[in-house]
């Protein structure tokens, strides 16, 4: 079903890869490149960067923060389409999908300069702060997504408190979608690969009246996986997800702009692809320990690590390990699903003062589930954990400067709401427990900052 399911994908894929030639501007979009599409990552030093990470539009060769930013150019220039790829070009970066025993398979666990946090467990934030166009992403299960029509992407090192409404000690990722625009324009891509991988991504434009612009896009994410589970009939390490997005851009007056966006995101990949590589029992209570004394009924039947009981089923011994395949008889898989929609307005009130309100939802529904010991004995299996998260943000902005530019400063408001549950029921072989609770957080803030030049 797996193999046919891809080569419907692949024929969808070469469709609209064949859909997307007939676009308009997409030929002359490969003939001439336009300014933006010379700049590269800023690594290079190629071009000018715009960048946002003081809340204002700036040149980042003019931005006194340790950051790192690379535009739409620069991120197909390189190929990156998942945000977990940031961490190949940017130093002090690392990007992980961390299961953390669960089983989750979108679980961001992000570290700057050595600070961060892999845990997603609700009692803990995470140590480096992911933004999407300026809203904080609360959790980090669901946090490893794929990146399509994206404007650019900063990275801030260090403690953010004073530009940010949610203080991180470790930095800050923000990534800006690119807005709808006044012209009718399309893009689409395809990558086929191999364990029958097949990536589509794709985005349209549409101008829907002189003053509202809309942009759609989306992709599919397919691979196989590469630890075989047979006694799951799968392999897991596998990808099977679907994104989409939607923006609707409204100029409402020649000072004021509204942008209402929504996004989804499923993930159904089979989660963690762990193996048992080795084995250590001699730690006391140790729960391995114990499954050896009842397979060998306390010892009647000799040790597990005799040849004797080499092929013992009921044995925790060498005979379950292996580097390619794990030998789980419980469930192992993942289900996610996301949802947001945000509404941001800006308002030019004049030439040296704006006002911003950024007003956000975001849904998380997850169930996962591990039999991390790898075998199919009942040693250690994290039976499903039920997931979810609602969070409500509303962030307030005002952005203003003097008449000679010297004086530029920012005060901001921020209020952030989250609730969900993560219960997580605990299968061991000698002992059943439901972890984790209910969780239900406020927080308020105030932040500001002022920039002043005292000569040029």
């Amino acid at each position: 079903m797996k193999k046919s399911y891809n080569r419907r994908v692949a024929k969808l894929a070469w469709g609209v890869a064949g859909a997307v030639l007939v676009l308009p501007g997409y030929a002359s979009a490969q003939t001439a490149p336009t300014p933006e599409a010379k700049t590269q990552n800023v690594q290079e030093g190629v071009g000018d960067i715009v960048v946002t990470a003081r809340r204002r539009e700036e040149n980042l060769q003019n931005t006194p923060i340790s950051i790192s930013a690379i535009n739409a150019a620069g991120l197909d220039a390189q190929g990156v389409t998942s945000v977990m790829k940031l961490q190949d070009s940017t130093p002090n970066l690392t990007f992980k999908n961390i299961p953390s025993n669960s089983g989750v398979a979108s679980n961001a666990a992000v570290y700057i300069r050595g600070i961060g946090q892999s845990d997603f467990a609700p009692g803990v934030d995470p140590g480096v702060g992911i933004y999407v166009d300026g809203v904080y992403q609360g959790r980090s299960v669901g946090g490893v997504f794929d990146m399509i029509d994206i404007d650019r992407v900063e990275v801030l090192r260090g403690p953010q408190g004073t530009l940010f409404g949610r203080n991180t000690i470790g930095g800050a990722i923000s990534v800006t979608t690119a807005k709808p625009t006044d012209d009718f324009h399309g893009k689409a891509d395809v990558k086929i690969g191999t364990d029958n991988r097949v990536n589509v991504r794709g985005m349209i434009n549409l101008p829907l009246a002189d003053t509202l612009f809309l942009k759609v896009s989306g992709g599919l994410f397919s691979q196989d996986g590469y630890v075989k589970a047979p006694n799951l009939g799968t392999k897991l390490g596998n990808q099977d997800s679907k994104t989409a997005r939607g923006m609707l851009l409204w100029k409402a007056a020649p000072n004021l702009e509204l942008l209402l966006s929504g996004d989804y995101m499923r993930d159904k990949s089979n989660g963690a692809p762990t193996v048992l590589i080795g084995l250590d029992l001699s730690a006391p209570n140790n729960f391995g320990a114990f499954n050896n004394l009842f397979a060998t009924n306390f010892g009647a039947l000799g040790n597990c690590f005799d040849a004797a009981n080499a092929s013992n089923p009921k044995c925790l011994n060498n005979q379950w390990l292996s580097r390619t395949t794990n030998y789980s008889s419980q469930k192992t898989f993942s289900d996610i699903k996301v949802w947001s929609t945000a509404l941001t307005a800006d308002w030019d009130i004049t030439n040296n003062f704006k006002l911003k309100s950024i007003t956000s939802y975001r849904k998380v529904d997850a169930l996962f589930a591990e039999d991390y010991d790898g075998t199919p004995i009942n040693v250690a299996y994290l039976s499903p954990d039920t997931f979810t998260q609602r969070q409500f943000t509303q962030e307030l902005q005002l952005i203003g400067s003097t008449a000679d530019n010297r004086l530029n400063y920012l005060v901001g408001l921020y209020y952030f709401h989250e609730k969900g549950k993560d219960i997580g029921p605990i299968d061991f072989d000698a002992v059943y427990a439901v972890s984790g609770g209910f969780y239900n957080y406020k927080s308020w803030a105030a932040f500001s900052q002022a920039t002043y030049k005292i000569t040029d």
